[in-house]
């Protein structure tokens, strides 16, 4: 029988002094980013290694590619070096409207913001791409040429015209924000009743299965292998087995609203972070 266990946890001392909305793991460590304004390494104990007063105001998502850790504030994206969390000159200029998603691989920085717009840029924040869409991009995957996004009414799976900065619309599914799309599988909060989740198979579009997930709205997602991870305002990180109809592996609760997501790679372990500022090492067993 699977097991979610907490087995570390940031010290009072130490921990975000609010809202953890950022997270993700790069190498042996993790990254947060809070409303505090403040960008946090830990090691994978979640022992605090460093830290930057990166914003004034909140963080909501950030990411690491090439040793240089990215975060992002409302409108605004700003670099770090990974090992001193010096700042880093990047060309990116403040955005009109609100992003809300931020996206980086080995060699691009993707942004989707409010207006609809995807931006790519190259590490150094020079912008090589731009591509409209018809609403809003709360979050996104980019795989296999197609650019899989969601607001927090509908899915949208599309994939850039060779002219122009349209894009075309391949499929268009049902779900809301959050998204998680991995291996085969595309999941997301149902739409009309974001305390549960629908998956859907990612190449043939067609639905998996329904999950009756939580007691509150769905805040974060992550997948590996055959398992989905959620997290809830009712301050429970839930396991779903993907291999038996979506149902309920395990289920941990937590001292705060859960966040943020991700996991070490492996699916060994599920790092959570909380509301008030907690961020906690969950293990999968």
């Amino acid at each position: 029988m699977v097991q979610l266990t907490v087995v570390a946890q940031a010290s009072e001392e130490h921990q975000h002094g609010s809202d953890c909305e950022g997270i993700t793991v790069y190498s042996d460590y993790v990254i947060t980013g809070a409303d505090d304004g403040k960008i946090k390494v830990w090691d994978s104990n979640l022992k605090l290694l460093r830290e930057v007063q990166a914003f004034d105001d909140s963080i909501q998502r950030v990411v690491v590619s090439n040793d240089v850790v990215y975060a992002l504030s409302y409108r605004i994206i700003k670099a770090f070096e990974f090992e001193s969390l010096a700042p880093k000159d990047l060309a990116i200029p403040p955005f009109k409207c609100d992003v809300r998603c931020l996206k980086a691989d080995d060699e691009y920085l993707y942004v989707g913001n409010d207006e609809g717009y995807i931006y790519t840029y190259d590490l150094s924040g020079q912008k090589v791409g731009e591509r409209k869409l018809t609403e809003p991009v709360f979050d996104m995957y980019l795989t296999s040429g197609r650019i899989f996004s969601v607001r927090d009414r509908g899915i949208t799976v599309s994939e850039p015209r060779k002219i122009g900065s349209d894009l075309i619309v391949l499929q268009t599914l049902r779900g809301s924000y959050p998204l998680a799309l991995w291996d085969n599988y595309l999941a997301s909060a149902n739409q009309e009743e974001t305390k549960n989740i629908v998956v859907y198979n990612k190449d043939s579009y067609k639905k998996i299965c329904d999950i009756q997930g939580h007691d509150l709205i769905i805040l974060c997602m992550c997948g590996w292998d055959s398992w989905l991870a959620s997290g809830s305002y009712d301050k429970k990180l839930k396991l779903w087995d993907m291999s038996n109809n979506g149902n309920l592996a395990a289920e941990v609760e937590l001292p705060g609203f859960v966040m943020s997501t991700v996991t070490n790679g492996d699916g060994a372990y599920i790092y959570v972070g909380l509301k008030f500022g907690y961020v906690c090492k969950v293990k999968v067993t």
